[in-house]
């Protein structure tokens, strides 16, 4: 077996575990916080891919089983080459094959759908997920996130999972971000919408981007701690937080429901 053809092997090997792995560790539309992949040479990296490899290749390979069964009942439709890919991984291919072309195809077609439906399998397991820990968090009392959030986040971040999109409510992420910037009697802050919020593999801020926010002042007194808001006469736009610049934040979940449509007749549904 050559170089080229090894590392062949090994990219249809690996293929749809990095599919899955892409999967767990990008954004959907309209997140604002994305959990944040672990080291690629770590324990938890590779066992995604190598688990995740597996699995969609042990469904890969039923489906031909049936195939298999299918041309053995019905030799009619058995086609003249073998679309089996993991028969290659039996017995070396003759010296002449005139279906050599349509081989490598099958192969990287058969490549192609195992990624692209391990990358969807794994990211409809994601909104499933969303959905019942959205539920969970609204119960009596508040439930934690399913298992897969857990993982996913981590520790606190995993109550994040309510930010994401519903038809019936209006969300956002607001933050109260207390920065190094000192004045004479305390610090300055600002507070506003979360665009986006980045964090590393220990779960902790890098960074968050906040959208149309004000700063204010904190100075702590004797007995309370006193919140100015800094007027402006519009809020900041856009504003990037660094971690080194953070000295404390809290964040708010914020949802409400939204109106019901109102008919013709301006009655409420």
């Amino acid at each position: 077996m050559t170089v080229t053809l090894g590392v062949a092997w090994a990219l249809f090997i690996l293929a749809p575990g990095l599919a899955v792995f892409a999967a767990l560790y990008t954004s959907g539309g309209g997140k604002v916080v994305a959990p944040a992949p672990p080291a690629p040479n770590s324990f938890t990296a590779l066992s995604i891919v190598i688990f995740g490899a597996l699995t969609a290749h042990a469904a890969a390979a039923f489906v031909f089983v049936l195939g298999d069964g299918v041309a053995y009942s019905l030799p009619a439709l058995r086609p003249p080459w073998n679309p089996n890919p993991y028969a290659y991984f039996r017995a070396a291919p003759p010296k002449t094959d005139p279906f050599l072309g349509l081989e490598v195809w099958s192969l990287l077609f058969v490549l192609l759908v195992l990624s692209i439906g391990a990358y969807l399998v794994m990211r409809w397991a994601i909104g499933r997920a969303e959905r019942t820990s959205i539920a969970r968090a609204r119960l009596e009392p508040p439930q934690p996130a399913v298992p897969l959030f857990r993982f996913l986040y981590g520790g606190w971040a995993s109550t994040l999972v309510q930010l994401s999109p519903e038809a019936a409510y209006d969300k956002h992420l607001a933050a109260y971000v207390v920065t190094d910037m000192e004045t004479e009697n305390g610090w300055v802050g600002y507070e506003g919408e979360v665009a986006s919020l980045s964090l590393d593999t220990d779960k902790q801020i890098v960074a968050l981007t906040l959208k149309n926010c004000q700063a204010f002042r904190l100075e702590p007194t004797k007995t309370s701690l006193s919140h100015r808001v800094m007027a402006r006469a519009a809020p900041i736009p856009l504003l990037l937080i660094e971690r080194s610049q953070i000295k404390n934040v809290a964040l708010q979940v914020v949802f409400q429901r939204k109106p019901s449509p109102r008919p013709a007749d301006g009655t409420v549904v």
